[in-house]
């Protein structure tokens, strides 16, 4: 009989730290869990904000490069009073008030 009760003891005793491990363990993931679910929230939201910033940088590369045509730069330089001049001066020959410096050294 004593030896019945030594194992219902220790059966017993057995049972309670099951039910603590799994209790505990029930906790840690209630806890992960909860930790995971606002990462994917924190996650999603960057998604966002990078598919908002691609976007924005699409839109600035078609401006960059309409601001950048010839047709743009041509109408931008008009409106400044600049004209299209029909002589060409090359860099290649000396200009004249540089080739009169030159003789007069």
């Amino acid at each position: 009989m004593e030896r019945m009760k030594i194992n219902n003891d220790h059966q017993s005793k057995i049972n309670i730290l099951l039910l603590a491990a799994v209790s505990l363990f029930a906790v840690i993931q209630v806890v992960l869990l909860n930790k995971f679910s606002t990462v994917g929230i924190k996650l999603s939201s960057l998604n966002g904000q990078i598919q908002s910033l691609q976007d924005d940088n699409s839109l600035l590369t078609e401006k960059i490069a309409s601001a950048s045509a010839i047709a743009t730069i041509s109408q931008e330089a008009g409106q400044f009073g600049l004209a299209k001049t029909s002589t060409l001066i090359s860099l290649d020959t000396p200009l004249p008030v540089a080739y009169s410096l030159q003789s007069s050294l």
